[in-house]
């Protein structure tokens, strides 16, 4: 017998337990939904990669532009999305996101460029946010979120949370995080306050987490050891304060080089 997909639609049918590698990439007919039954567990590498991209965003590719958004549903018993699963797909849209139960880890790439995903990014039981390549394929780069519950999560890989254009606040408050990758909250110009209080996180050498984050004023810092030279260098607007938590026993050279200090700047250092 055969299996007949729908792509105008983007139905899946519910005999359906895996979407492959590529299964869907690039398929210009997509328009419209897409809803991933109940009955698959796991969304493998590039599996709808700029299957739903609006033709006026870029020029990679050279196709019609998509008659309407389409809004994603994710299956309930999911286990694994896979990397680049759903980038590109600035067609797609939800307004809050929360990933089901049963994933642990997000492919780096996973949801890159999903502009149309707004609203609250819940990352459930989340314990990865793994890397591809290297920052520029972050799990969530360009994505609409303007709040993410981090839950579980202890990796976030490289670039995974940049160019988020919606995120004002970023709140990272976990005694489970024990690695942020490279450039992980880059380049969020709406970003005005940061709070982070991981006191397991051991920053490594080479990780500067922020870059060209240019409107951040506010800053309450707590991890264990040394903030890196450079983390936050050209890395916020004018600062008015900036607190520092007892876990830290140093600040590299150039921490905050080259941002503006405002006339009521406080350090504090409990």
């Amino acid at each position: 017998t055969s299996l007949i997909i729908d792509l105008s639609a983007g139905q899946i049918p519910a005999s359906v337990t895996e979407i492959g590698d590529r299964a869907f990439s690039q398929c210009w007919a997509m328009n419209g939904d897409v809803v991933i039954p109940d009955t698959v567990t796991k969304i493998h590498t590039s599996a709808f990669y700029y299957a739903m991209k609006k033709a006026d965003v870029g020029t990679q590719y050279n196709h019609t532009e998509k008659e309407k958004a389409g809004e994603l549903t994710l299956s309930k018993n999911l286990t694994r999305i896979g990397s680049r699963a759903f980038i590109g797909d600035n067609a797609l849209v939800a307004n809050d996101l929360t990933l089901p139960n049963g994933v642990t880890s997000i492919g780096g790439g996973a949801f890159a460029q999903c502009s149309g995903l707004t609203g609250k990014l819940d990352l459930n039981n989340v314990t990865e946010i793994e890397t591809y390549v290297n920052f520029n394929y972050g799990a969530f780069r360009e994505t609409g979120f303007s709040e993410i519950n981090f839950r579980n999560v202890q990796s976030i890989g490289e670039g995974a949370f940049a160019n988020m254009p919606n995120l004002e606040t970023l709140k990272l408050v976990s005694d489970t995080v024990t690695s942020i990758g490279m450039r992980a909250f880059e380049d969020n110009t709406a970003l005005k306050t940061v709070i982070i209080d991981c006191p397991n996180f051991v920053q490594s050498d080479t990780s500067t987490i922020f870059n060209k984050d240019s409107s951040i004023t506010a800053f309450d810092l707590n991890w264990s050891g040394k903030i890196n030279n450079y983390t936050f260098s050209a890395a916020a607007g004018e600062i008015t304060s900036i607190r520092i938590g007892n876990k830290v026993t140093e600040l590299g050279t150039y921490v905050f080089y080259n941002t503006a200090a405002g006339h009521s700047l406080s350090l504090i250092h409990i």
